[in-house]
């Protein structure tokens, strides 16, 4: 067996030493984790060797590990003033169509006159029936008084009836008048 001197020895372990330097660093696996900017720790810091073998065999990790995101505080929203309110026109409400066979219905009208020659006046009696077995009804009852034809006065009373009620209503009229017609317009 030759022996090797020491001049000879020292090149063999630098070059020994240099192979195993390589083979623990992991030369042939590309890069490691630890050149990575976005990560602190490396492979072996996060998994740990449960079955304690010689350290040839690394398991793949199966959970990927993303960094949480930053979260960068949202300025708070500045107050926007609230416009002045405008008067703006309320619309009418519309009611639902009635059926016709169900709206009060003006039944009769009487007109009783007082006075002297072109200074009279006129007391309307008018009936109102709600046709309805069901349901209560209400409405507004229009008296018109007239003189020689031409309308002098309009009176509106609202009118409310239970289910097949009859009522007369009396209207006097503030104005001279010789006659008096009615209607009644449901509401309800």
């Amino acid at each position: 067996m030759a022996r090797f001197g020491t001049a000879r020895l020292m090149p063999m372990i630098a070059a020994l030493g240099v192979a195993f330097a390589i083979a623990v660093s992991g030369c042939g696996r590309g890069p490691s984790q630890a050149d990575d900017l976005t990560s602190d720790t490396s492979a072996y810091d996060q998994f740990e060797d449960t079955n304690n073998d010689s350290g040839l065999y690394t398991e793949t990790p199966t959970a990927s590990v993303t960094p949480e995101p930053e979260v960068t505080p949202t300025p708070a929203p500045t107050p926007t003033p609230t416009p002045a309110p405008t008067a703006t026109p309320t619309p009418a409400p519309t009611a639902a169509p009635i059926d016709l066979a169900y709206a009060l219905r003006v039944t009769n009208v009487k007109a009783e006159t007082s006075g002297v020659l072109s200074f009279k006046t006129v007391t309307a009696t008018v009936q109102v029936m709600n046709p309805s077995f069901l349901m209560q009804r209400a409405g507004t009852l229009v008296v018109t008084f007239t003189k020689k034809g031409a309308i002098v006065e309009t009176r509106r009373i609202t009118v409310v009836l239970d289910p097949a009620e009859i009522r007369d209503y009396k209207v006097k009229s503030n104005e001279y008048a010789d006659a008096a017609t009615a209607d009644v317009l449901t509401t309800q």
